[in-house]
């Protein structure tokens, strides 16, 4: 019964720090990434740096996991129009999995 005890104690603090360190679990909040992600899915995510156009990607910011789709890196212009449509290095950027543009207020000045 101890080494049993034992083995199930150790492999529970294992799998809490393969999904600390290397495979977060998130639970999805809010709708801005409907309609592929919905609230209240879970997602598994892989830790990384290497980001590229089109990933989803998971990041802290305010005490908050944001989910948020990457448009444009590092050294690129970004600019969004009146309607909504949204523009990097002056090229409009085709987002099929968009189903309404978000028109909100900001206190970025564009291009970006």
């Amino acid at each position: 019964m101890r080494s049993t005890m034992g083995v199930l104690v150790v492999v529970a603090a294992l799998a809490i720090l393969a999904a600390t360190l290397w495979l977060p679990v998130l639970r999805i909040y809010g709708t801005s990434m409907t309609p592929n992600l919905t609230a209240g899915d879970i997602v598994l995510s892989v830790k990384g740096s290497d980001f590229k156009t089109g990933d989803v990607i998971a990041f802290y910011y305010n005490n908050k996991i944001l989910v948020k789709r990457v448009i444009a890196g590092p050294g690129d212009w970004v600019y969004i129009d009146d309607d909504g449509n949204v523009f990097v290095n002056g090229e409009e950027i085709d987002e099929p999995y968009v189903q309404e543009k978000a028109l909100g207020e900001t206190d970025l000045e564009y291009p970006y």
